[in-house]
């Protein structure tokens, strides 16, 4: 059966698969590698073998053309439904067209060699190109405009090439798929043509040049009608265009915008806090390791590939020392690392960024990586906040001591699995998400404005928000759509301000779920110690939530099955494992108590030791609404109290069914006692009244003994039923 092209054409359109799939089926084509190596198989020569097969077996069944098609497709596909599947994407690609090379190549024979190779060859090539394509939007998540500019326009140019190629060919009987590679190209090529205009525009606003404006109108323009271009229109890339345009006409507006000063932020720098927790290590254990293998400087165990300088107890600020300053209220080890430099995608390298791993003892710890303070325009600001989450494009992380990593959170993920290990923990004694807990914080020491009427000043508070407010108040929370686009994000107009009641009035403080920003003009260094310290830990205590949560219910369900357990076993049964049950009792008390015990510390007002820096933790708590987790704990921590109860019932059930065991074997006991008493007595009755032996004195004795004692033993076993 011949495919449907025209139906395949609009799911192209789509970016949806199934008829050109239900057309590979109908072929009897067996895709099951390549699809494999889209999902992740290992590429090794058993895969490349089966890659070649399939290639070989397409142009013998007249399929390749209709088999080059699917894989751009399913690849567009996989890309359309998730930025994780690049790398996998980017490999399969490059596998398929060496496969097809090494099939096609002259000399190789067959039925291959035919007039529809040139175009086969050209889908793979434009296959190809999706990695271009994928780098552009990987420059889009780094608010790139350079390397926006770079990768769309090799886009722009390999795909007009090859529609200059496909003008020169006519296949026989190929006129449809013809059809549809023409039109993938030619919407490519207006495509990224028009975002190597919009990454223009972008770097005439970001370098204040003269006519900025007037190149952002064309832009605008140019995306306007490339929109509205046949061979765009209603096809997804037409939504792409429309959002670049949208973040276009916002930062147009934010030019425009007359209340809105020009800022610099003259003294800045990032702070990035990836917490984790220890399940199984106790922060002791994790600190006395961490001491032992790099205390005295000369350790040479490595963490991602980097041996630290050293590992000592961590110096913190006298806001944790209450009342005695050879007792803190928090503490640890710090564990310092050498530094990090990165090459971003526009190829400037920034180095110096500090890393350091703390261990505190209240079990909140985190990787902590510090850049260095510089003068930052807000699209550098951007940036940094974007760099510290999972949203960032690749760069290159590189370690002083080699090694390399695409993000920071890889960085910091590979640290603490590493480490896990070194403190003699394995993967299931580590809790983190450094992607859902990494906080970013933002100080901003100094900052200037430029106004249209004035020259430079010193920036306000009302500076900051009126400048950089959309981009300071809202959290990093998903793939950009189009460059800067923060200009896109709502003004704030009253936003909570952390800092209210324990700083200056010209001072500033917004939290947002995974940054924090701080604006504190004139503070001394040792000022913002402190404040640095306030924020990580609230930023750190995520993990011990979730720390508790899995431990929760990790004690939850152990609990449960053994009493489930239990309770299955026949009435007045005994299991032989009542002691155990009693200790595991035992230890879910023990438990809860440390969970409260620990809790409770996060609170306490002995915690820190001042009323403002009590009040500023606690107004981040409330911005990290560190109040609904509590929330949650208290639901979950309320029904391991009533297994708990539960438990206890069962413990107190068991114990009197074995009471009842014991009493039954006690009466059993006496009761053959009482036997070989009784006819011991009626012996003796015998012997006094009638066998007409002449009895002595002592027998009536031993009458009157016999008596009492049976009249003992009832007594006892009387007893023993009532309190049963």
């Amino acid at each position: 059966m011949d495919p449907d092209w025209r139906r395949i054409a609009e799911e192209f359109r789509r970016r949806e698969t199934v008829e050109i799939t239900k057309a590979i089926e109908d072929t009897g084509l067996n895709v099951k590698a390549f699809e494999s190596a889209l999902n992740g198989r290992p590429i090794d020569d058993a895969l490349k073998t089966e890659l070649r097969s399939l290639w070989h077996t397409a142009a013998e069944s007249d399929a390749h053309l209709l088999l080059a098609l699917y894989v751009y497709a399913r690849c567009q596909r996989s890309w359309e439904l998730s930025i994780e599947h690049v790398p996998l994407i980017a490999r399969t690609i490059d596998e398929m067209y060496a496969a097809w090379q090494s099939v096609r190549r002259p000399g190789a024979g067959g039925r291959q060699e035919r007039a529809a190779e040139p175009l086969v060859g050209t889908l793979l090539e434009q296959s190809v190109a999706l990695k271009d394509c994928m780098a552009v939007e990987n420059a889009c998540q780094c608010s790139c405009p350079v390397a926006l500019a770079r990768h769309a326009e090799a886009v722009a140019s390999r795909s007009e090439r090859l529609g200059d190629d496909l003008r020169a060919l006519n296949p026989d009987g190929d006129a449809d798929c013809i059809e549809i590679v023409h039109d993938i190209l030619r919407a490519d090529e207006i495509t990224y043509s028009g975002l190597v205009d919009v990454a223009g525009s972008v770097l005439a606003v970001l370098g204040d040049e003269p006519d900025a404006l007037d190149t952002l109108d064309q832009a605008i323009g140019t995306l306007q009608r490339h929109e509205s271009d046949p061979a765009i229109l209603g096809d997804a890339r037409e939504s792409e265009l429309r959002s670049y345009r949208h973040g276009l006409m916002a930062m147009r507006g934010y030019v425009l915008d007359p209340a809105i000063p020009r800022l610099e932020l003259t003294e800045a720098g990032f702070i990035y806090v990836f917490p984790f927790a220890f399940d199984g290590v106790s922060p002791e254990q994790a600190g006395e390791a961490a001491t032992r293998m790099w205390g005295d400087g000369h350790g040479t165990a490595g963490l991602a590939g980097q041996v630290p300088y050293y590992a000592r107890p961590s110096e913190l600020s006298d806001i944790w020392y209450w009342g005695h300053r050879d007792r803190p209220s928090y503490g640890g080890v710090t564990i310092v690392l050498p530094a990090l430099s990165i090459t971003t995608t526009a190829g400037e390298l920034i180095e110096d960024y500090r890393a350091e791993i703390r261990l505190n003892d209240l079990g909140n710890h985190y990787v902590r990586i510090e850049s260095r303070r510089a003068a930052l325009n807000l699209h550098q600001t951007n940036q940094g906040f974007r760099r510290g989450s999972r949203y960032m494009g690749e760069e290159v992380i590189h370690g002083e001591r080699g090694g390399t990593w695409a993000r920071l959170r890889d960085y910091a993920d590979e640290l603490i699995n590493d480490l896990t290990l070194a403190v003699g923990g394995d993967a299931d004694h580590v809790v983190k998400d450094v992607d859902g807990d990494g906080h970013v914080l933002l100080e901003i020491r100094a900052a200037a404005a430029t106004a249209d009427a004035g020259g430079k000043r010193a920036a306000t508070r009302e500076d900051i928000l009126q400048a950089a407010g959309p981009l300071i108040s809202q959290s990093v929370q998903s793939l950009a759509t189009s460059l800067e686009e923060w200009v896109r994000y709502p003004h704030p107009r009253s936003p909570e301000d952390v800092l209210e009641g324990c700083a200056f009035t010209d001072s500033l403080g917004v939290r947002t779920n995974n940054t924090t920003t701080l604006f504190l003009p004139g503070a001394p260094n040792w000022s913002w110690i402190e404040y640095e310290e306030v924020v990580e830990f609230a930023a750190s205590v995520s993990a011990l939530f979730r720390l508790w949560r899995h431990q929760i219910d990790r004690e939850f369900e152990q609990v449960h099955a053994e009493v489930k357990r239990h309770s299955a076993t026949p009435q007045g049964a005994s299991t032989g494992n009542e002691p155990a049950l009693a200790d595991l009792r035992l230890s879910l008390g023990d438990f809860m108590a440390e969970v409260s015990e620990r809790r409770a510390k996060l609170r306490s007002d002995q915690l820190v030791a001042s009323a403002v820096a009590r009040r500023f933790m606690d107004n981040l708590f409330s911005a990290a609404d560190i109040a609904r987790l509590e929330s949650e704990l208290d639901v979950h921590m309320a029904e391991l109290d009533a297994l708990y109860g539960r438990l206890t019932t069962h413990l107190d059930v068991l114990q009197e069914r074995s009471t009842r065991r014991y009493q039954r074997f006690i009466e059993f006991v006496l009761a053959g006692v009482t036997l070989f008493s009784l006819a011991e007595l009626l012996g003796l009755v015998n012997d006094l009244f009638f066998s007409g032996k002449k009895v002595q004195t002592h027998g009536w004795v031993e009458i009157v003994v016999f008596l009492m004692f049976a009249l003992t033993v009832m007594t006892a076993i009387a007893l023993a039923r009532r309190r049963s």
